[in-house]
């Protein structure tokens, strides 16, 4: 939405409007450059749920929006975000800005139902999943 005018305008107004009624919009994108470079957006963020990014610019706007510097610490606390000491991958890893606090944190998807339905992985064996409710 934020690579046209019309999908910037209404994140802007839907995030203001929102703010001044005390509500709260969320928003999940893995575009963080894009979501750095839009001012007024970034002026209503209420947190920030940073997850792992591998590219330099990526990880710079994304320690921007965290109250971070910028810089090669930075980047490497964000690039190293779901890895394990023994290299394996820990989903849900995430630095969590909340206006004035950045602490590590961890989102635990409550089943493998709701992680199928989350998975964004291009790579993964079905196109699509099965629109059925989990078993009890």
């Amino acid at each position: 939405m934020l690579r046209t005018e019309d999908g910037r305008d209404f994140l802007d107004q839907i995030a203001r409007m929102g703010r001044a009624y005390g509500t709260a919009l969320i928003l999940d994108s893995q575009d963080a450059q894009g979501i750095a470079s839009h001012e007024g957006l970034v002026e209503q963020l209420a947190a920030v749920f940073g997850f792992q990014l591998q590219s330099p610019d990526e990880q710079n706007a994304l320690a921007a929006l965290l109250g971070m510097i910028p810089n090669e610490e930075s980047r490497s606390m964000i690039g190293a975000l779901s890895v394990t000491a023994s290299g394996d991958n820990e989903k849900g890893h995430c630095l969590v800005h909340t206006g004035t606090e950045l602490a590590q944190g961890r989102i635990d998807l409550s089943n493998d139902w709701i992680m199928q339905l989350l998975d964004t992985n291009p790579n993964r064996t079905s196109s699509r999943l099965e629109e059925t409710e989990p078993a009890a």
